[in-house]
């Protein structure tokens, strides 16, 4: 049984990975690294087939497969949108491979009503104090502005600069490229998986 569980894990992790492996080919991130990026998924039994659904029925695994990494936390839920996959390179300007995305998470917060949603900047350590301040707030306030034309109400929103005080890697070029990122916190009283 166990065999089989592995199997059908590798299976969907590998299958999950595949957008972003090929986004990240140029960082070289292996698939252990993958892996350890999307352990909150992997530790969700629903999330392995698919089934678990964040408010306005948009699935974890819809997510996952264009670059977002979903985190429960409490009575919250947190997006990580890692900028190589959602920005150019150096700029505040949204991909093409970023929109989709961005358009599940309008769902996302359309189906909750006025919870308040707090968009952080991260950038990794390469550049002066002023820069990487600069450039995470811009992140942060290019997606606020695209929630904004998808009619998300501007007051719910709150961006911030963390720039790169808040790593979640370590500065070798594949850290770098995991540290570099928006992360999207939403506050939900409560929601169902299915």
């Amino acid at each position: 049984m166990y065999s089989l569980c592995w199997i059908i894990f590798s299976g969907i992790l590998l299958s999950g990975c595949h957008n972003m492996t090929h986004v990240h080919k140029k960082q070289d991130l292996t698939k252990g690294e993958l892996a350890e990026h999307l352990r909150p998924y992997v530790n969700n039994p629903n999330y392995l087939f698919g089934k678990a659904e964040l408010p306005g029925k948009v699935t974890y695994l819809a997510l996952n497969k264009l670059g977002v990494t979903v985190i429960e936390q409490g009575n919250g839920i947190k997006f990580i949108l890692p900028t190589d996959i959602f920005f150019y390179p150096n700029t505040d300007e949204i991909t093409p491979k970023g929109f989709p995305a961005i358009d599940l998470l309008v769902k996302v917060f359309a189906a909750t009503d006025n919870a308040p949603i707090l968009i952080t900047g991260h950038t990794d350590d390469i550049g002066n104090k002023y820069h990487k301040n600069t450039m995470a707030k811009k992140l942060a306030e290019s997606i606020k502005s695209h929630l904004w034309m998808q009619e998300i109400e501007q007051k719910r929103i709150i961006t911030y600069s963390a720039a790169d005080r808040e790593p979640i890697s370590d500065n070798s070029l594949r850290g770098k490229a995991l540290n570099r990122r928006v992360s999207i916190q939403l506050r939900v009283a409560h929601h169902d998986t299915k």
